[in-house]
């Protein structure tokens, strides 16, 4: 979602101890609350993309206070909630591991795949052909002046269907580009897991902080050949959003005492560690870099905000209860992808001479219908057969693999072990327990 990073049922577990069961077996529950953060989020990147081609279209002046104004700013801020995507990715990938349910590798790619490729071809269909309609014709605003500047051909879609290799991002579908790095990071996040079990908090963020100073120095010298419209699929930035998806991942293993530990702040002390997460998270405003880049900051910014909607109290998270909201949660994957598709041909169909904020109802109309179409018609078919790949996976691919990993502390929200060692070895070794992705 993801965005994205494709949406999922989000599910929060704990084993802290015989003593707390009972609130173990209630952070198993699903929390509706985060599914509904990724519809927030995916409209906010429609909203962004429909606020960058009205300023290309010759804005008004108070639109750009859009652009200085931190709490305007976080209406529109689309790459920050794409960051978001990554941490909840990250967060709801890492669960699994701690709630001991058993699953292969092979089954896990397999799943990952049916979860996020179904979706994502019918959208690259939906929007090859609306290409092939709309290419090089005139738009309101000229909103199309660099995506679609060319009709599709057969190299270009393929690659755009493998989401693993660097493509155009203007070419088809811009958001494209985050689906390249959740399908890149999916086939490695089991190594991910591994380092957030062993590492402590302070080596995580550094080792995602290492990540984020790396990425641009490997794109300065393995990939500068690389076109400026590939640059946000080079694989370079992949390992930047590792670190990411690896704190989204930390924060699900300390849920529980990120939550304790808000639960016992004064209100003040929570109102300012708040403020400071907004910072943080509103890092990519533009003329606030220090540095070139600041999604780490912003991801930061983003677990500080996630864990107090763990919290689920407040009008926020009652807000983010309602049914529409939580409707919007459950085709933000959908709405993520044809959104944009839908605002480029609208652009080329409605006469030239109409004002341009006049498109953005119909332009909201449109995406959610189709948007709703593309997550009934494939995305809830594809999330129901995901569930059942472990029938169609080799037998052998079924038993589970482990990685043992350090005792727990107590206290601690995690099992006494991880996977990926041979059966053989984890079956000889009683301390190890069956876990998975």
């Amino acid at each position: 979602m993801a965005l994205h990073n494709s949406p999922s049922h989000v599910d929060t577990a704990g084993l802290p101890g015989l003593a707390s069961a009972s609130r173990a077996d209630k952070s198993l529950r699903h929390v509706p609350e985060l599914d509904s953060l990724r519809g927030v989020a995916a409209l906010v990147v429609l909203l962004n993309h429909f606020h960058l081609a009205w300023l290309v279209a010759g804005a008004p002046a108070w639109l750009q206070h859009f652009r200085v104004n931190p709490l305007l700013w976080l209406l529109v801020d689309g790459h920050a909630s794409v960051m978001l995507f990554f941490m909840l990715s990250g967060f709801v990938l890492m669960l699994p591991h701690l709630r001991g349910s058993g699953q292969s590798y092979p089954i896990f790619v397999v799943r990952r795949i049916l979860r996020i490729y179904p979706t994502f071809w019918a959208a690259l269909a939906f929007a090859a052909l609306l290409c092939a309609c709309f290419t090089g014709k005139a738009s309101i605003g000229h909103a199309n002046a660099v995506n679609w500047s060319s009709p599709p051909d057969v190299t270009s879609l393929w690659q755009h269907a493998l989401l693993l290799l660097p493509v155009d991002i203007y070419r088809y579908d811009n958001p494209v580009w985050s689906l390249v790095h959740e399908a890149r990071i999916s086939l490695i996040f089991p190594l991910l897991a591994f380092a957030a079990l062993r590492l402590g908090l302070p080596s995580t963020l550094a080792l995602a902080a290492l990540c984020s100073v790396l990425s641009p120095m490997a794109l300065a010298h393995f990939e500068h050949a690389l076109p400026a419209t590939m640059h946000m699929t080079a694989w370079s930035y992949t390992l930047q959003y590792c670190g990411i998806f690896l704190l989204g991942a930390a924060l699900a293993r300390r849920r529980e005492a990120a939550v304790a530990l808000l639960d016992r702040l004064p209100r003040y002390g929570r109102a300012a560690l708040l403020g400071g997460a907004l910072l943080l998270y509103l890092y990519p405003v533009p003329g606030w870099h220090l540095l070139e880049r600041g999604d780490l900051c912003c991801a930061v910014g983003a677990g500080v905000l996630l864990t107090f909607f763990l919290r689920r109290c407040g009008t926020p998270a009652r807000l983010l209860r309602l049914r529409p909201v939580h409707f919007l949660g459950k085709i933000s994957y959908s709405l993520y992808l044809v959104h944009l598709p839908v605002f480029m041909a609208l652009c080329a169909l409605l006469p030239q001479r109409l004002p341009f904020p006049w498109v953005f109802p119909l332009f909201l109309v449109v995406s959610l219908v189709a948007a709703t179409l593309l997550h009934r018609l494939v995305e809830v078919p594809s999330i129901a057969l995901s569930r059942k790949a472990g029938k169609f996976v080799w037998p052998a691919a079924v038993q589970t693999w482990t990685i043992p990993v350090r005792p727990k502390a107590a206290g601690e929200s995690l099992p006494d072990h991880l996977l990926y060692l041979p059966p053989a070895r984890a079956k000889r070794d009683g301390r190890f327990l069956r876990s998975g992705v």
